[in-house]
């Protein structure tokens, strides 16, 4: 019996110690890269978070903003402020997942030898400052310093702390102004079939960083404590065109163009592709949202809304 216990341990040692030998080099694709490039990570990270910003909004704000009314008589309508607790935690389970991509996008960009680039270390920090934004604005306090740390290789922390929204609003001033700066002396290239937004210009990458960091000083403009501050920055700004160049034409404008291609694989296919005409009709446009319109004479109106064709008599 205790013989062939012993035989048994030797056994299992051996099996073990053969598992493991060479264990890397068996176990990798030679026909694969080990590690993915950046501008594999940057266009499906993007096209993912404005299909996520896209749906949220014909969903969900449209109806609690009154610009859509669904007119079912089911329950869970926003616009009757029936509201399930999947709307709350959709932006939460999405948006933190394409955080993941977003720093790995810095991660690699900024440590690996073969796929060092100084630009998209700056797009990277200028996406993230933005999804941040709207979780925060979202939630209020929420994971930042810790947030998405919970592989082994980046500690496996996965009870991150909950910050502050006031420190995760002065974090992201500061990162703004440091992704203005990489990208003010970077030498790197971004390659244009892997930014659908701006096809590789870095000077428009900078002038949407420093847009998005106007826009969201002037979130904190109101607040006593922090203002004196932000005007200051705000003013810096405005009377530094040239360290902070902004967007100055509708040329210049963030905009990502679908390619109208109804194939659901297409990588830069619409969200709403896969939409009928009818469901696009299901929630009417609110009297609230057409009235402001017509009362303010806006020209969207003619974009936004059209009147039913007349009806024939005989």
């Amino acid at each position: 019996m205790i013989k062939n216990i012993l035989l048994g341990t030797l056994l299992l040692t051996f099996v073990l110690q053969s598992c493991t030998k060479r264990y890397d080099e068996i176990n990798t694709n030679p026909n694969l890269q080990p590690v993915v490039s950046p501008e594999q990570l940057f266009a499906p990270a993007l096209v993912n978070i404005l299909s996520i910003n896209m749906s949220r909004n014909y969903s969900f704000n449209n109806e609690l903003m009154q610009v859509t009314v669904n007119m079912g008589d089911g329950d869970g309508k926003v616009f009757r402020y029936d509201i399930r607790t999947t709307w709350g935690t959709q932006p939460w389970n999405n948006l933190y997942l394409q955080l993941t991509n977003l720093k790995n996008v810095y991660s690699i960009a900024d440590t690996s030898s073969r796929y060092k680039n100084d630009s998209y270390k700056g797009v990277s920090i200028i996406l993230q400052s933005w999804v941040y934004s709207i979780l925060t604005d979202t939630y209020g306090d929420i994971p930042y310093s810790e947030s998405n740390l919970g592989r082994l290789e980046d500690g496996a922390n996965r009870r991150p702390k909950f910050d502050k929204q006031k420190d995760i609003y002065m974090a992201i001033y500061d990162s703004l102004e440091v992704a203005n700066k990489i990208l003010e002396q970077s030498k790197d290239t971004i390659t244009s079939n892997s930014d659908p937004v701006f096809k590789g210009d870095i000077t428009k990458w900078r002038k949407f960083g420093n847009a998005l960091y106007m826009r969201l000083l002037l979130r904190l403009s109101g607040k006593s404590e922090v203002a004196a501050a932000v005007v200051s920055k705000f003013q810096n700004i405005i009377n530094n065109p040239v360290q902070y160049p902004i967007i100055s034409s509708n040329s210049e404008s963030a905009i990502l163009r679908w390619s109208g291609s109804a194939v659901a694989a297409e990588p830069m296919s619409s969200p709403f592709n896969s939409m009928r005409v009818q469901d696009f009709r299901s929630p009417g446009l609110g009297e609230f949202f057409i009235g402001n319109l017509r009362n303010w004479n806006s020209p969207l109106i003619q974009t936004a809304a059209r009147t039913a064709p007349t009806a024939l008599t005989v």
